[in-house]
């Protein structure tokens, strides 16, 4: 799985901002980073590793 760049707690302190304003998750997300989708599936949103980044290829199963 490719692990795309950036800060986690960055991702997470605006996950939070926007969760604090009203902002709801999604059941299901493209996978983002370990940490963070850590953090998403405590909040309720579980990776669909059958979702992919425009540009990436899809994954397969293994």
């Amino acid at each position: 799985m490719k692990a795309h760049g950036g800060d986690p707690d960055v991702y997470i302190a605006i996950l939070e901002a926007l969760i604090a304003a009203g902002a709801k998750l999604h059941g299901r997300h493209v996978p983002v980073n370990p940490r963070v989708d850590g953090w998403l599936a405590e909040h309720g949103s579980q990776a669909d590793p059958s979702w992919y980044w425009c540009g990436e290829e899809p994954r397969r199963k293994k």
